[in-house]
């Protein structure tokens, strides 16, 4: 149903392969691939995550906006340091049962790396979301310095070159760091967008960290 990325260089749509080259004016994103032996939340099991009462790790603010819609969850924190981030990475994964399969771990690691590319004595927030709409239905640039979007069910970010009308959608278990506005010297060269997934029975689960 997606097409996928994994044997696709993406330095034609802006983004690196390297850390190193994350700061080149002319590249709009850092694609982080699956970790080995990759495999995805099962969908059934996101389902049963979204029947748990997860009331005593929510603030009153995720009660009322995970009310709304029973499909989907929210949770969001922000973080002085990268102490206080792992720690409730560790907790929400402990909660939501899924830190058995390594998630936590690969959470932990990659956003070790966000970090220490962009945190720079920012504040740190951190969100799990699990999705079953279109929540951005365009092709956008966030208003924030950096972005960290990392996929461990459903179809990943879909991405697309400024000027370019060629749309590739990332594998489950990708993560993609992208620059935002407010990235110092700006410069606009890749679009991402969640993939259109309403009414098609996928649940998309999301850890985002942004500075």
């Amino acid at each position: 149903m997606y097409a996928v990325a994994e044997e696709i260089n993406l330095e034609s749509f802006g983004v690196t392969h390297t850390s190193r080259s994350f700061f080149d004016p002319q590249v709009g994103a850092l694609y982080l691939p699956p970790p080995i032996k990759f495999s995805e939340v099962p969908q059934q099991e996101l389902s049963k995550v979204l029947e748990q009462d997860l009331a005593h790790i929510l603030s009153e603010k995720e009660l009322m906006l995970n009310g709304f819609n029973e499909d989907e969850l929210f949770i969001e924190r922000s973080f002085d340091d990268l102490t206080q981030a792992l720690r409730f990475v560790r907790k929400v994964c402990r909660n939501l049962d899924i830190e058995n399969r390594a998630y936590s771990l690969d959470i932990q690691e990659k956003l070790r790396l966000f970090d220490s590319l962009v945190h720079s004595q920012k504040k740190l927030t951190c969100r799990f979301e699990v999705l079953s709409g279109d929540s951005c239905k365009k092709f956008h640039v966030d208003s924030v310095n950096s972005r960290m979007i990392c996929t461990y069910a459903g179809p990943g970010t879909q991405i697309q070159k400024v000027g370019d009308s060629e749309v590739r959608t990332l594998p489950s278990g990708s993560s993609l760091i992208v620059k935002g506005t407010n990235f110092p010297d700006f410069n606009s060269v890749v679009l991402h967008r969640s993939p259109p997934i309403a009414n098609t029975g996928f649940k998309r689960l999301l850890f985002i960290a942004d500075v």
